[in-house]
């Protein structure tokens, strides 16, 4: 069983930040856990910065 104890402070949103390498344009992408937010009752937010995500991405593919 799951309690609210234990989901405390839990992240429940992601925001994911880069900056696009030929423009320099800032960018991000954000996810959410509704039914966590829901239990939680607020959103516990965490940000990351990715410095070289598109050129990963690209590479990836």
């Amino acid at each position: 069983m799951i309690t609210r104890a234990a989901l405390d402070g839990a992240v429940n949103e992601i925001l994911v930040k880069w900056e696009e390498p030929g423009s320099g344009e800032a960018r991000q992408w954000r996810e959410r856990n509704l039914a966590a937010i829901s239990f939680a009752g607020q959103i516990v937010s965490e940000t990351i910065e990715y410095a070289g995500l598109p050129t990963i991405c690209t590479n990836l593919t």
